[in-house]
């Protein structure tokens, strides 16, 4: 997987940094082992683990997912611009409410606004519905993992339901379970169950095979996690942010 920037929230901050690294082009993702894997996700919730193995089956899948992460005064490259048409960060995070995915070559390409300001407005909380920004690592979740490795795996879903289960898991994986997204106001607007959306896409559920060699090591801290190459801004309050 190409990428600039990975971001998750996870527990044993030393242990991720060292299992999610880039190569020595200092642009693709170094293959992650199955044993280094288990290691660096035996500190971490069920839906943490979840997260970081969709990001997991992703750089190691031989399919190239490529990532652009911009802030909202920036420029996209010349591949950004033909994939959406826009110019700017901006002109995504108003087009597109903060992120794109399209197909690009044997895999995908997504663009991610860090600093998006859309308001999103199809999130559940309690009877009602209530608007937020996307953060920088719910985007990714969303269009990398939902919308980019359900396309390249040919999930009927990728579209709609796989892309809104993976915001949700993020959300789970951040600790926020007082709302969740019903994809009214997404792709093609079918509204989901709470069942279906708060569940995990079939693609990024850990084998069971796996999940017997995971062993908690201890207590769950969580901490901001960060990985991105010496040109990137990052600002660690967008894993945080609802």
């Amino acid at each position: 997987m190409n990428t600039d920037t990975l971001l998750i929230k996870v527990s044993d901050e030393e242990d991720l940094r060292n299992l999610f690294s880039l190569d020595s082009n200092g642009v693709t993702m170094q293959s992650i082992g199955k044993e280094a894997f288990t290691s660096a996700v035996a500190n971490l919730s069920a839906e943490q683990q979840q997260l970081a193995y969709g990001y997991y089956g992703a750089i190691n899948s031989s399919d190239v997912h490529t990532v652009e992460m911009v802030n909202r005064s920036e420029s996209l490259s010349a591949n950004g611009v033909r994939l959406t048409g826009y110019t700017t960060g901006a002109g995504v995070d108003g087009g597109a409410g903060g992120g794109v995915n399209g197909s690009f070559g044997s895999g995908s390409y997504t663009i991610v606004v860090m600093n998006s300001t859309a308001s999103i407005p199809d999130y559940r909380s309690g009877d009602g519905y209530t608007s937020r920004n996307s953060s920088a690592g719910e985007l990714l979740a969303h269009e990398l993992l939902g919308h980019g490795v359900g396309r390249t795996k040919g999930m009927s879903t990728y579209r709609h339901e796989d892309a809104i289960q993976m915001t949700n898991l993020y959300l789970r994986a951040q600790g926020i379970t007082n709302v969740y997204r019903d994809g009214r106001s997404h792709g093609s607007r079918v509204v989901l169950s709470k069942s279906t959306a708060t569940s995990i896409p079939s693609f990024v559920q850990i084998p069971i095979t796996l999940q017997m060699n995971i062993r908690r090591k201890g207590p769950i801290e969580l901490k901001p996690y960060i990985m991105h190459q010496d040109n990137t801004r990052v600002d660690p309050s967008y894993l945080g942010r609802p």
